[in-house]
């Protein structure tokens, strides 16, 4: 029997992704001071030094990079020379990485001194799936049809249950509590034996330190833009 439909499983990898990026766009406090959940990115990889990022643990860090890229309309291979390919090429600092880890800092410093530590800026913010943020409005849409865009924050109709009774009932739809932790386990990362996200053929090699980080010899067509794996 199958106890996670596709849907709760994008839903489930959804919240996780915004859960880690919202730890590297606050800088809170009380987040930094729990112990991390495994090994830590600082620690693990050769070369993330960016004081929001270093204390991630190694999932959280794959998931907030994913993350930071859609908002920006990037695939791996735009910072990380060769991504998806044997010629990948993740320690040396190209212009984009310098820049990102300044952006990344800027914005959890605005979130920590404007909003006492919410994550109410990101990447996205100002990006919306672009490179570089779009600073003039376009008039013919002005004077067009609404913005289509909805606010993150959902406001409970009135009268309707809070989440909080609709989200238990949804558990005791799916067998309870404890049953779904008992599935949840074989659906984390660290029960994948294989992935092949931007040419990283085993999770294991991460964390044993047995990957070899390596500067590309000579070019190649494969490391062009766009070169991704599913």
């Amino acid at each position: 029997m199958r106890f996670w439909s596709k849907e709760a499983m994008l839903a489930v990898g959804a919240v996780a992704a915004a859960a880690a990026i919202g730890f590297v766009f606050t800088g809170n406090a009380a987040a930094q001071q729990a112990p991390p959940k495994g090994p830590i990115a600082g620690t693990t990889f050769k070369n993330v030094n960016t004081a929001s990022l270093k204390d991630l643990t190694v999932d959280d860090f794959l998931g907030a990079m994913g993350v930071m890229a859609a908002a920006l309309g990037y695939d791996c291979a735009d910072c990380h020379p060769g991504a998806g390919s044997d010629r990948v090429d993740w320690v040396i600092d190209t212009p984009k990485k310098v820049r990102a880890r300044k952006m990344v800092d800027m914005v959890a410093t605005i979130n920590r001194t404007f909003f006492a530590g919410a994550q109410m800026v990101t990447c996205f913010t100002c990006h919306h799936g672009k490179d570089l943020p779009v600073t003039t409005i376009a008039l013919d849409k002005s004077y067009g049809p609404p913005n289509e865009e909805t606010r993150d924050a959902i406001v409970a109709a009135q009268g309707a249950p809070p989440a909080t009774q609709i989200l238990d009932k949804y558990i005791q739809a799916l067998g309870g509590a404890q049953r779904l932790a008992a599935a949840s386990a074989a659906a984390t990362p660290a029960a994948w034996p294989v992935s092949q996200h931007c040419g990283i053929s085993r999770r294991k090699e991460w964390l044993d330190g047995s990957h070899e980080m390596r500067r590309p010899a000579t070019s190649s067509p494969s490391m062009s833009r766009g070169t991704r794996r599913p």
